[in-house]
């Protein structure tokens, strides 16, 4: 829905995609995908791939232990979900597509805007399609019943909640503007994060 109301602008359409881990990400492949994007979607645009960092496991339990319940308090960066996007490599691909002077930056989701953390968009506008409220996702999944055998850690998962509440508003208010699915989604984080800019 967005690529096809970005190209009736007339524009030119540049869009870096993350695969997995161990994809194939180079020129061919992107090549390959502007043209199924074309097929499927009827959008011409180029493309550039960045894969995911690989998540590195830790050596030892209390390694797995402080990767999963504290190193993530730290930052929105250095939680699992948002981890893979944060790599020198993820940075310098949209560095480079960044250097390329867009009118428009349209990030899909919370997980593409943390490359861009530390990097200056220059005159270009941003907009993020926040299809979930990522924190209030994240409190939803903490409520379900435990699906693991270390379930009395569980508790520990809320401190999480504090940092990805934080860089979900850092992102919004870098934006111009945030789309969110519902009006309930705008009146809650217009509220709880104080911004109007969704």
């Amino acid at each position: 829905m967005w690529l096809e109301a970005i190209q009736t602008l007339d524009a030119e359409i540049d869009i870096l995609l993350f695969p997995r881990a161990g994809a194939v990400a180079g020129p061919e492949a992107a090549l390959s995908t502007a043209r199924q994007l074309a097929e499927l979607w009827g959008v011409r645009s180029n493309v550039v791939l960045c894969e995911r960092e690989p998540e590195k496991q830790p050596d030892g339990l209390g390694a797995s232990y402080a990767n999963a319940y504290i190193r993530p308090v730290l930052g929105l960066w250095r939680q699992p979900e948002f981890r893979p996007y944060i790599g020198k490599r993820q940075r310098e691909t949209l560095a480079l597509c960044l250097a390329r002077s867009p009118d428009i930056v349209f990030f899909h989701r919370l997980h593409a805007t943390i490359p861009a953390m530390s990097l200056s968009f220059g005159s270009a506008r941003t907009f993020i399609d926040l299809d979930d409220v990522e924190h209030r996702k994240f409190a939803r999944e903490l409520t379900q019943l435990p699906r693991w055998p270390k379930w009395r850690l569980k508790p520990l998962l809320y401190l999480q909640l504090l940092p990805l509440w934080l860089g979900e508003r850092a992102a919004i208010i870098r934006s111009n503007r945030t789309f969110v699915c519902s009006e309930t989604d705008r009146e809650f984080l217009q509220r709880t994060m104080r911004v109007r800019n969704i």
